[in-house]
């Protein structure tokens, strides 16, 4: 589809704040703009993409959420090798992406490094439950002897995801 010269200087700009935004405030808010201006116009961002690769930054806090990004990677761009830049002693990482490849990308990491945080914290409370891994008990009360049947659900649906099982059981219901 052939675009406005103008145009397309436009949506390049914004698409340029989505790959290379300060923060994620901005970010997203280029992203919502870019969004709403391709819908206004009929586009797509494979009207504007011009298939070069470019290095994109990516922020990490911890080992878990870099194996994140390398795997995910490894799904957007559809290969099981990835190359990656990174300085020594950084929080970041550099992919060679298209500017399609890293709004994906983008995406996909801001939904799953939350969902990451989860899994980790229902693993951790399943290593204390199944080591017995408790400290003095404090007084009981009618709120602490209630047993969390849904946490227990969670740790025991991701124990048989690991062993092979049926992803999904029903315990108690």
């Amino acid at each position: 589809m052939a675009i406005d010269a103008k145009l397309r200087k436009k949506l390049e700009g914004i698409l340029a704040h989505v790959k290379r935004g300060a923060n994620q405030g901005e970010i997203d808010n280029a992203a919502r703009l870019l969004n709403k201006l391709l819908k206004k116009h009929g586009l797509t961002l494979a009207d504007i993409d011009s298939e070069q690769t470019e290095q994109i930054r990516f922020k990490y806090k911890n080992r878990w959420e870099k194996r994140l990004l390398q795997q995910l990677h490894s799904k957007v761009v559809n290969h099981t090798r990835f190359v990656h830049y990174q300085e020594p002693n950084c929080k970041e990482i550099y992919f060679d992406l298209t500017q399609i490849q890293a709004i994906e990308m983008r995406r996909l990491y801001e939904f799953l490094r939350v969902k990451l945080a989860e899994e980790l914290e229902l693993a951790y409370q399943g290593l204390i439950n199944a080591y017995d891994i408790f400290g003095a008990s404090p007084k009981i009360t009618k709120d602490t002897a209630e047993p969390d049947h849904d946490m227990a659900r969670r740790i025991l649906q991701r124990a048989a995801m690991i062993d092979g099982e049926l992803p999904y059981l029903q315990i108690g219901e």
